[in-house]
């Protein structure tokens, strides 16, 4: 942090396990972080203050949540490293090679209208970083982005009984061939889970396919790491499909009940 006086008096920042998780994930190389969705701007601090990240922005859509975040960055003496930004999403932001992106605590039908028009702004580029936590529909997030955006990791952990998901994505690039397969309409719908019965609707896919889509196919990948942290999402990722079946149309009740039975049959 050269030429940045923090404040030495203040005792390190510290977070709770959400934060934590995503410091954890941010690439080892990290020129400029933008925290969409800042709120307290805790995020952009710590990473500053740890030496993680070489500058940061701290960007929100309401003027109150972002002056809390001008406060605790001044309280820190970290102002000539952070800067605070109205915007909604990208918006008001000329993204730049080098930077790391984080969109956390906010709604996938949120997050998808903030990428979509970032895509068609012009201000994704191929390679950039961006870090995810959806508070919800993570499955249909991650359909989502594909085939534009490479998830090249997830984590998760339960806390207070609530499931966190985190996903590490990559910008690929926005093609012909990739614009005809986006799966561009789901902020049309209020409930993600329509989402979910139009996509199996148009894709008509297998059961093992949407087990891949349910549960993540980095999750899947790395299952073997913690098997009993692994027990406990099949477990809940069932509950939620099994939520799921009940609300489907007719025709698609069977995959649902596949789908219901691959998770029973990985939990036996």
């Amino acid at each position: 942090m050269a030429g940045i006086k923090q404040n030495i008096d203040l005792p390190p920042l510290r977070l709770g396990p959400r934060l934590e998780c995503l410091l954890s994930l941010l690439p080892a190389v990290t020129g400029r972080l933008i925290d969409i969705g800042c709120d307290h701007a805790l995020l952009p601090i710590a990473a500053l203050e740890r030496g993680m990240v070489g500058s940061a922005l701290a960007v929100d859509v309401r003027s109150r949540p972002l002056d809390r975040a001008h406060a605790n960055i001044i309280a820190r003496g970290l102002e000539q490293g952070i800067g605070t930004v109205l915007s909604d999403g990208f918006d008001e932001i000329d993204l730049q090679p080098g930077d790391t992106a984080v969109i956390a605590g906010i709604g996938a039908t949120v997050i998808v209208d903030i990428l979509r028009r970032a895509r068609e702004s012009g201000k994704l580029f191929p390679g950039f970083f961006l870090l995810l936590q959806p508070t919800r529909s993570t499955a249909a997030l991650r359909m989502y982005l594909t085939p534009e955006w490479e998830i090249v990791a997830e984590k998760f952990f339960f806390q207070g009984g609530r499931l966190y998901n985190f996903l590490s994505t990559t910008y690929r690039g926005c093609s012909e061939d990739n614009s005809t397969t986006h799966n561009d309409n789901i902020t049309e719908f209020p409930d993600i889970s329509v989402d979910i019965y139009s996509y199996i609707a148009k894709r008509k896919p297998s059961p093992a396919s949407l087990y891949s889509v349910w549960m993540g196919e980095c999750n899947l990948r790395d299952r073997g790491i913690a098997p009993d942290l692994w027990r406990r999402y099949l477990r809940h990722q069932l509950s939620a499909a099994r939520e799921f079946m009940l609300g489907a149309p007719s025709k698609q009740k069977e995959t649902w009940r596949e789908l219901c039975r691959i998770l029973e049959e990985e939990i036996k």
